[in-house]
């Protein structure tokens, strides 16, 4: 995670303005970036206008561009890149230490006029994983800052001796000079909850500037508090605010736990979603003897609803969009199908959750087909298996399965966190994210996430967390899996399952845009199966 800090100018529209760049996880291809700077015409004019909405008028000036890097070029100690923001490229040479990023700023539709800066590195962290979240607004501060773009950076969330910084100028500052920078890169202290739902931390700008941060969680608001007597509203801008990565999360007939709260707590906190972005589908109890409850607000899970969802989900997305999908559910052997071999997933028939339905994987394959464009990353995590229709067996569909077990198996909420018993293969997913985050590593990729993932479980088997009554884990011969019994225990092979030339699991990232041209593309309707084609590599010719 990186942070640079300088100056931009910008033919007569930026002059001598403030400019932070932020690399929220790292330098490497398709990593995001997001920058920040204000036009300078715009903040004059907006210091004159009426105040009926002083928050409203103050951001107008604020500039906040998200995109990721496209091009990367290296050559001995020589790093450059290229980047496409909302609304300009940028080209970025780095000097051999990284202190310092010469850009050259230009546009898709002209490429000759351009504005060259330095700037400076502020804030270095091993952060690989995106969790960085960025607040912009405006600072006024006496005779020495008027209508100022103010950015703060939060790497890791607020905690003691976590990293934060903030960067602005002053319009004029107490020496005489105007646009004088004022950047900070230190740690917070003395956090505390100041009121309900609300968190507060302190952070000394000098001997003269001390500055409180307040963060209202699962909101995108935040207060920056100057010396205890001036108040400024900020708002979280960074590349979540591109909507580039969105999820859908459903769960029926599986309990009531919080496993679905936790994945989407670690989707929106260390990987780059949106609160707005990630919608779920379920019931907040299901009694056996009435009717299920929805009482957050959220739609409930019928089949119905999420067809029509899951259309407009995967329609909306472009290429280099991410879209994610979790489906707990039970699995659903198809009448006059294959014995014993999971084809669907049952969800509520009505509203109330009373009757069933099961949507069958053709029909989810089909609805893929109609809707996924080239170049999205769409996976697919389930606590069951849809199995090999799922991404169509004879006609090439797009898509990524991480399947907690083999359409011959059965799930089970066995592994206990806290007071809830979670589905054991979605929380090894979040367990080797953090682990990654703990080891100061990056997002992992598709093929090293899934046996990172089967290991963990391996790991916790007969330990106390875990009931291994009816959880039996791995089959002898994982490459042929043990078909579920008949008295509700199963072992369990989780699969990977993809259609040829749609992915390199082996260079792509977890829910990370693609990085190969033809990513997202698929060959043909045959379908690569992990671990049946795990060894050696390039078997099942999707490599």
């Amino acid at each position: 995670m990186l942070v640079y800090n300088g100056k931009i100018n910008w033919q007569q529209r930026a002059d001598n303005e403030c400019l932070t760049v932020v690399f929220p996880a790292g330098l490497a291809l398709k990593d995001p970036v997001c920058a920040y700077w204000q036009w300078s015409d715009t903040a004059k004019t907006n210091v004159h206008q009426a105040s009926s909405d002083q928050y409203l008028t103050n951001l107008l000036s604020c500039i906040d561009q998200y995109g990721t890097i496209n091009v990367v070029r290296k050559i001995g100690t020589e790093y450059k890149i290229t980047f496409a923001l909302t609304d300009f490229l940028f080209d970025a040479e780095f000097t051999p230490d990284y202190k310092n990023m010469t850009l050259k700023m230009y546009t898709a539709t002209d490429t000759t006029t351009t504005s060259t800066s330095t700037l400076l590195r502020w804030t270095s962290l091993p952060n690989l994983v995106p969790s960085t979240k960025v607040y912009t607004g405006k600072l006024n501060w006496g005779d020495f800052a008027t209508n100022e773009m103010m950015t703060l950076v939060v790497p890791n969330g607020i905690s003691p001796r976590a990293p934060v910084s903030l960067y602005f100028q002053f319009t004029v500052d107490a020496g005489g000079i105007p646009k004088a920078h004022h950047c900070l890169s230190t740690t917070f202290c003395n956090v505390r909850s100041s009121a309900p739902g609300q968190i507060r931390a302190s952070f000394d700008g000098n001997h003269y500037y001390k500055f409180d941060v307040i963060i209202f969680p699962g909101t995108a608001n935040a207060k920056v508090v100057m010396n205890r007597t001036s108040t400024f509203d900020m708002q979280q801008h960074d590349w979540r605010q591109a909507h580039r990565k969105k999820a859908l999360i459903v769960r029926y007939g599986t309990g009531s736990d919080n496993g679905i709260s936790l994945l989407r707590d670690t989707l929106t906190t260390d990987l780059d979603f949106d609160v707005s972005d990630v919608e779920m589908l379920y019931y907040n109890s299901e009694p056996a003897d009435g009717p299920a409850v929805v009482s957050d607000g959220q739609g409930a899970p019928t089949a119905a609803r999420f067809k029509s969802t899951l259309a407009t989900f995967l329609s909306g997305a472009e290429a280099g969009d991410v879209r994610f999908l979790y489906l707990d559910t039970l699995g659903a052997i198809r009448p006059g199908g294959e014995a014993d071999v999971e084809s669907g997933v049952t969800l509520a028939a009505n509203e109330e959750g009373t009757e069933k339905e099961v949507v069958y994987n053709d029909w989810l394959a089909t609805a893929i087909r109609d809707n996924l464009k080239g170049g999205v990353n769409l996976t697919i995590l389930t606590s069951s298996c849809l199995g090999r229709e799922m991404l169509g067996a004879t006609t090439a569909t797009g898509g990524i399965l991480l399947s907690a077990c083999h359409e011959t198996q059965s799930n089970i909420k066995s592994l206990r966190i806290g007071d809830n018993q979670v589905d054991p293969w979605m929380y090894a997913i979040i367990a080797v994210i953090k682990k990654q985050i703990k080891n100061k590593r990056g997002v992992p990729t598709y093929y090293s996430l899934y046996n990172s993932a089967k290991k963990f479980i391996q790991s916790q088997l007969g330990r106390p967390p875990f009931d291994s009554a009816k959880y039996l884990g791995a089959s002898a011969d994982e490459l042929s899996p043990t078909k579920r019994g008949h008295e509700g225990a199963s072992n369990q092979d989780p699969q990977l399952i993809f259609t040829k030339g749609y992915v390199n699991p082996y260079e792509e990232r977890f829910l990370f845009p693609f990085v190969a041209p033809r990513g997202g593309q698929p060959d043909g309707p045959g379908i690569a199966r992990f671990p049946r084609d795990e060894y050696p590599i390039g078997v099942g010719g999707a490599l």
